[in-house]
């Protein structure tokens, strides 16, 4: 019915977000139209009683509950799949890898060109950046022979592994 709005969840909105839909994506999941669902983030937070924008001190309006939802959602799975592949970056020989490097291309904005030109000595990007094994760790093409095992790298997002020497 036109003026009738429907109320979509707002933690199943906030998970959607997380796995990165689209608002036409999210707009389907409801049965609403994805304008409804861009309105839905775009407005301010409104008064519950008055229906009134509410604005911070500067007179700024504040976001809604649904652009909260929206960034936050996002950002955690922003995270997720960084979690994911540090993960696959530990693992030898991981079929999840291809995968990993197409998700982050687009979720993350990384390029093949950030991560092989590296920007060297001086402001040459296109020139090659020279890499110092330290401590034995190498990647494939500097390993020694024979060398089948790589320690593995600390994990960053793991509060649980917290090295104890006594």
């Amino acid at each position: 019915m036109p003026g009738e709005e429907k109320e979509l969840d707002l933690q199943q909105f906030k998970k959607l977000c997380h796995f990165q839909l689209t608002v036409e994506e999210i707009a389907a999941y409801f049965e609403v139209s994805p304008r409804t669902v861009q309105r839905r983030i775009n407005d301010p937070a409104k008064d519950p009683e008055t229906g009134e924008p509410l604005v911070d001190k500067a007179g700024k309006p504040l976001p809604s509950d649904y652009k909260l939802a929206f960034d936050e959602g996002r950002a955690a799975g922003r995270t997720a799949l960084r979690r994911l592949q540090w993960r696959h970056a530990q693992q030898k020989g991981s079929s999840g890898v291809t995968m990993t490097i197409h998700l982050s291309k687009f979720w993350l904005g990384e390029t093949e060109r950030s991560l092989q030109a590296g920007g060297g000595t001086g402001n040459d990007p296109d020139k090659p950046r020279r890499i110092k094994v330290v401590g034995g760790i190498a990647n494939a093409e500097n390993r020694p022979q024979g060398e089948e095992h790589q320690a593995p790298l600390p994990n960053p997002f793991d509060d649980t592994e917290t090295p104890s020497k006594s």
